[in-house]
């Protein structure tokens, strides 16, 4: 098992609650179109060295069946960490809306989330 692989199980726990955060903000958008929701055993894991920290960091990619980066997460050393998931779909209430993504940040068990929405292109 490589050095990235035996990180991503060290931190299962905190990925996975992570993943269900970004989960749950994607549900409550109740978007009329179905997503695929991230889950922490499907993403593809590397170690990076974080240039401020000077310590390891776990990074994560999520990617489509054709391969695109669909989302990220990063874990820091200190157990801060990011994450993003794309949606590109129009907001379902907000009609000159679409939601590009949901976030999810945080440091440990304390974690905050929300969906990043961004104005319609105008034709």
């Amino acid at each position: 098992m490589s050095d990235a692989a035996l990180k991503a199980e060290e931190l299962r726990h905190m990925g996975s609650q992570i993943c269900i955060a970004l989960a749950l903000e994607i549900d409550k958008l109740q978007l009329k179109e179905p997503v695929t929701l991230p889950r922490w055993e499907q993403a593809h894991f590397s170690l990076h060295r974080d240039p401020a920290l000077g310590e390891e960091s776990l990074e994560g990619l999520w990617l489509s069946e054709q391969g695109g980066k669909l989302g990220s997460v990063i874990i820091h050393s200190d157990n801060s960490f990011f994450a993003d998931y794309d949606i590109i779909r129009p907001h379902p209430a907000k009609t000159k809306w679409f939601v590009e993504a949901v976030s999810a940040w945080g440091r440990g068990e304390t974690i905050k989330s929300e969906a990043r929405l961004l104005p319609m292109p105008e034709d």
